[in-house]
Parts: C-alpha cells; sequence; structure tokens
C-alpha cells in the first residue's frame, strides 16, 4: 500500500468535517424543516451529505478527474456558505457580521432567538480548505519536491 500524499490527508479532514456538518444541520434544521415546511433548509443538509460522498469517493478513486470534480464542488460549497450566511442575516450580510464582531465585545444577552449568523460560513471555509487541497499548483509543488527528494537519496 502506498503512503498517501498531503492532499489525500486533506481531503480526509474535509470528509470529516463535511460529515459533522451534515450531524450539526441535521439536528438544528429539523424544526425548520419539519414544523414550518421549508425547503431551503433543506439545503445545507443534502449538500453536506453530497460532499461527505463526493470526498470519500475522491478518496478511493484518487485521480486527476475526481480532484476536478472535488475542486469545483468545493467552490459550490463556498458559494452555498455564502448564501446560507446571507439567509441568516435576513439578507443584509454587512450588518450581521458588525452585531457580531460588536457582540464579542459586550456581555449583553440577546432578547429574541435567531438563527446562528455566521454558522453557514462553515461550509464557505470547508469548501476553501477543500480548494486548496484539490488545487492544481499544490499538485505540482508535491511532485517537483518529491521528485527532487527522490534525486538527493
Amino acid at each position: 500500500m502506498s503512503t498517501w500524499s498531503v492532499n489525500r490527508w486533506l481531503v480526509f479532514a474535509l470528509m470529516i468535517g463535511f460529515c459533522g456538518l451534515f450531524l450539526e444541520t441535521r439536528y438544528s434544521h429539523m424544526r425548520l424543516v419539519m414544523v414550518r415546511r421549508e425547503i431551503m433548509g433543506w439545503i445545507p443538509i443534502y449538500y453536506s451529505a453530497f460532499m461527505g460522498a463526493a470526498c470519500f469517493l475522491a478518496l478511493v478513486f484518487w485521480g486527476r478527474r475526481m480532484r476536478r470534480f472535488l475542486f469545483w464542488a468545493c467552490m459550490a460549497a463556498m458559494g452555498i456558505g455564502y448564501l446560507g450566511y446571507s439567509f441568516h442575516s435576513n439578507n443584509d450580510p454587512v450588518k450581521t457580521m458588525q452585531r457580531v464582531v460588536a457582540g464579542v465585545y459586550t456581555s449583553a444577552p440577546r432578547v429574541q432567538p435567531v438563527p446562528p449568523e455566521v454558522a453557514p460560513l462553515a461550509f464557505s471555509i470547508l469548501g476553501l480548505f477543500g480548494v486548496f487541497a484539490c488545487g492544481e499548483r499544490l499538485q505540482a509543488y508535491q511532485q517537483m519536491n518529491g521528485e527532487s527528494n527522490q534525486r538527493q537519496s
């Protein structure tokens, strides 16, 4: 069995992250999708499950095509993260971020229960992580360093 590259380990960590995100969004969106019957609540649930499965398939069938597919899927995850952030912030992301940053420095409790504003950005962070893991530049850099290390030994 050959050893895994850094990219494969990053995709493995990405798979764990998306599986954890699936469990968290499934739990936190239950009231939204079951009681209020809002279809938008299913988007992060389905997409995180899809990304967990895509990362698993990328690990099993590791190759250029699969990395390219995963690259574009992670780009879409970044967009879905921003879309969720926009929904959670009632389409005013700048004011929401100002409120979140100000809330870090104050100890005043919230009056109304609202959805977590920055939680959907976890999709964007994991997507960015996946873009780096599947990017062509990192692959070329590792191949170049691998060849130079083999010449030295």
